[in-house]
């Protein structure tokens, strides 16, 4: 079985959604803290990590 590249509609819709995280989501925290989203259209989705480390 072959898979193809392109997934959903045939027909392109404009538009996307996104998700994301509030900065003060994880205030006071420690250790470590997992994160899963998913944000797409149809059976489209990105996945994308950003790390950001303060001192």
């Amino acid at each position: 079985m072959a898979l193809t590249k392109v997934s959903g509609s045939a027909t392109p819709v404009p538009g996307g959604r996104s998700v994301s995280t509030d900065d003060r989501a994880f205030a006071g925290s420690s250790g470590v803290v997992q994160v899963n989203q998913s944000a797409g259209v149809g059976n489209q989705s990105m996945n994308t990590l950003s790390v950001r480390v303060m001192e």
